[in-house]
């Protein structure tokens, strides 16, 4: 089968390359991995794609002519340069810039269904976007609807309820807070992405000077009074911001935030991290956490199986009708982009390897646009796609947050990545 790998987002996502040698007891797997990353292509099995309705009547409508990254104030920037073919007048980027400020975005024309993806993952994500109506030109940042969702859904209460049941993430985070601070105390602490609160009070418990903690949803409002009833309001200031656009008044020895996302890189969070790093951490300041790395390993996922593809093959399941028909779109559906699931540790085929890993203090956004890696398993049962997880780790001990099989289970759980090949079906 021939490798490949398909763009998301502008990120490489997961092609995996499979090799089996059928009735042979050992299979080899070769795994190309352009994998994964910030566009965040599962969020819960969305689908996102544009939408294919005609533009209303009298909407204007332009003709989508390329796009360009660019890296600016260490954000990395999409303009999408776009042209009026159809007015007598053509619109200019002034009248532009207005439409996008009045959050009347115009109706775009793409050349290619590609494209026209492309577009959708960026609404998605947390990239920075602009639409220019002419190559070298600037406008002012699109801001989309699908943009306020993901800052909307930190305002929904289940989300944090999730977050601080999982014990394993908020015992780290605590236990790594009280070390770093016993050891140096009264440090200046910036929460990136607070939340409730919760991190920014371990803080500022442990011995914080001051902390400042800065979220972007309304849950702001509530952090805001968590602080204030837990007596810590003379130490944590509470910033309703994003951290792009917040104006502390002075530098930090520490950033602290649960920036990761499932596989780690999928709420794009990332890029946010960096941007505090170069705008508000003291030279020699610290960095919680310090690094992480994703890891690999080729899977059974047995359960999984039964469950999404088995189904339709046990009659007894589908009331006593044959409905095998409908196993394949199953099948391709199962396969089509990777998936949040539980992974016990005896499913794991293989021993994990490292598929990409950075130091918190010097990684760059660009250095996650693109992560490819050869690696090579060896497995002797039928493997149906890759277990991924990640860790993170701290500066003060050797203590690591492992989403691996093996640990106690965390909200991150494991992802599931595709594989090239279709498994045997029932």
């Amino acid at each position: 089968m021939a490798c490949g790998d398909r763009r998301r987002g502008g990120k490489h996502v997961c092609k995996t390359c499979l090799l089996l040698k059928q009735g042979c007891l050992l299979a080899f797997m070769h795994v190309l991995f352009m994998l994964l990353l910030i566009d965040g292509s599962m969020a819960y099995r969305r689908d996102i794609a544009p939408s294919r309705k005609a533009p209303a009547p009298g909407r204007l409508v332009l003709k989508v002519l390329g796009e360009e990254e660019a890296y600016e104030e260490g954000r990395i920037l999409s303009r999408w340069y776009v042209q009026d073919i159809k007015a007598e007048h053509p619109c200019t980027q002034e009248e532009l810039d207005k439409l996008v400020v009045a959050g009347k975005l115009p109706g775009l024309e793409f050349p290619d269904e590609q494209s026209a993806k492309r577009f959708a993952d960026l609404q998605r994500s947390h990239r920075s976007m602009e639409l220019c109506i002419q190559k070298g030109s600037t406008g002012v940042q699109v801001r989309l609807a699908e943009e306020d969702k993901y800052t909307q859904s930190y305002s929904d209460v289940s989300v944090h309820e999730l977050m601080l049941k999982d014990r394993a993430r908020c015992e780290w985070y605590r236990s790594a807070l009280e070390r770093i601070l016993k050891q140096r105390p009264g440090l200046v602490v910036l929460d990136v992405g607070a939340g409730t609160g919760l991190l920014a009070m371990f803080a500022a418990r442990a011995g914080a000077r001051k902390v400042y903690a800065v979220e972007s949803s309304a849950m702001a409002s509530i952090a805001q009074v968590n602080v204030f009833e837990n007596g810590m309001n003379g130490v944590v200031d509470v910033l309703h911001s994003k951290v792009e656009q917040v104006k502390l008044p002075e530098k930090v020895d520490l950033i602290v935030s649960e920036w990761m996302g499932h596989y780690l890189l999928h709420e794009s969070m990332i890029d946010s991290i960096i941007f505090a790093r170069e705008h508000f951490l003291k030279e020699g300041g610290l960095m919680l956490p310090s690094s992480a790395r994703i890891l690999v390993a080729p899977v059974a996922a047995h359960k999984v199986w039964e469950e999404r593809v088995g189904f339709w093959c046990d009659e007894q399941r589908t009331w006593g009708l044959n409905l095998r028909a409908v196993q394949p779109a199953a099948i391709e559906q199962m396969i089509s982009a990777p998936m949040v699931a539980s992974v016990s540790d005896e499913q794991l085929l293989d021993e994990a390897q490292v598929l990409w890993q950075c130091n918190m203090y010097n990684i760059t956004c660009g250095d996650v646009l693109r992560i490819a890696k050869d690696m090579t398993f060896r497995v002797n049962q039928t493997m149906r796609g890759a277990c991924i997880w990640f860790e993170v780790s701290e500066d003060i001990s050797d203590s690591v947050l492992s989403t691996a099989p093996s640990q106690p289970e965390t909200h991150w759980k494991q992802t599931l990545g595709k594989v090239g090949a279709r498994p045997c079906g029932c």
